[in-house]
């Protein structure tokens, strides 16, 4: 959503982005947030927060990729702070 708010991308991109991401919705795994998630996701904006930005959603977004995702996984954002946090954790990003 944040490239069709900045009018990075149109109506119909937006539209054929979001098909794509119903038809793959069956491949994602549910995540139920516990005390974990949150005391990870505090840590990462003690961590990150002054230098990158990040903001409390975004770091329990992070939270739950560092805690619960394979080591293998690499982590897919179209957001530049989270693809730099992510580096900074040591994981791979895709940028798109």
């Amino acid at each position: 959503m944040r490239k069709f708010r900045n009018n990075d991308i149109n109506s119909v991109e937006l539209d054929s982005i979001l098909k794509g991401i119903d038809e793959q919705l069956r491949f994602f795994q549910e995540i139920y947030m516990a005390g974990d998630i949150v005391a990870e996701a505090s840590m990462l904006v003690q961590t990150f927060g002054k230098v990158y930005g990040l903001c409390t959603l975004d770091a329990i977004h992070l939270a739950c990729w560092q805690l619960h995702a394979d080591k293998t996984c690499r982590f897919v954002t179209s957001d530049r702070v989270h693809a730099e946090v992510v580096k900074e954790m040591e994981g791979k990003v895709v940028l798109v």
